[in-house]
């Protein structure tokens, strides 16, 4: 069980049925109760989730304090100055839409020829950067059932042990992530799995562990 903590509070968003979710404040107390040093996010999005990392480096620092954070997109322009232990990585998609072909200059160039092979590909572009082993992994990408998957794959293929998922709440059922966390990974013998249900409030996320 991981102590109910609150650094961030409401974050703003609302899961399915409009309860506010408290996934900032359930990332923070992982940090804290995990103690990681080298860390991996996959979904960067606007550096959002990269400076509660940030904040947490900053109050426990050590010389090998650092997050990779990785996105198929450019989304929010540079990495701000104030995330010195956070170093950004794009990385390719594991599936195509019509969404990404809309916004493919955001994307890496060659983006159309990778994607089936992207679980590789990323894994090695993500050793190519961090040398040491990776304590700890946030997923919040892709939400779809097969990029969570995949990504999980990165993370299998990294020895990635500990690893916290967003949107997978019992009421985020717009997601497929969450009925492919109900339904999949909590029934499977690879993980054990942390649903936060000792909290007042709502994270939207669980903790895995693998076995």
């Amino acid at each position: 069980m991981i102590e109910e903590q609150h650094f961030y509070g409401d974050t703003g968003g609302k899961i399915a049925n409009r309860i506010p979710k408290y996934y900032k404040d359930a990332l923070r107390a992982t940090l804290e109760h995990l103690k990681p040093t080298t860390c991996l996010e996959i979904g960067t999005h606007c550096f959002g989730s990269a400076q509660i990392f940030q904040d947490y480096f900053n109050d426990n620092p050590k010389p090998e304090n650092c997050l990779i954070t990785c996105d198929i997109f450019l989304w929010g322009g540079t990495k701000p100055e104030e995330q010195k232990n956070v170093e950004y990585l794009q990385v390719y998609p594991h599936f195509h839409d019509k969404y990404m072909f809309e916004h493919s200059t955001k994307m890496l160039p060659d983006w159309q020829e990778k994607f089936v092979d992207s679980v590789k590909i990323n894994t090695r572009m993500i050793k190519t950067i961090c040398k040491n082993q990776i304590d700890f992994a946030f997923i919040d990408a892709d939400h779809r059932a097969i990029c969570l998957s995949q990504d999980l794959e990165i993370c299998k293929l990294l020895n990635i042990k500990n690893i916290l998922l967003e949107d997978v709440s019992k009421y985020e059922l717009v997601h497929e992530s969450s009925q492919y966390y109900h339904e999949v990974i909590k029934r499977s013998e690879v993980y054990k799995c942390y649903d936060f249900d000792n909290w007042s409030v709502e994270t939207n996320c669980a903790l895995l562990e693998r076995i």
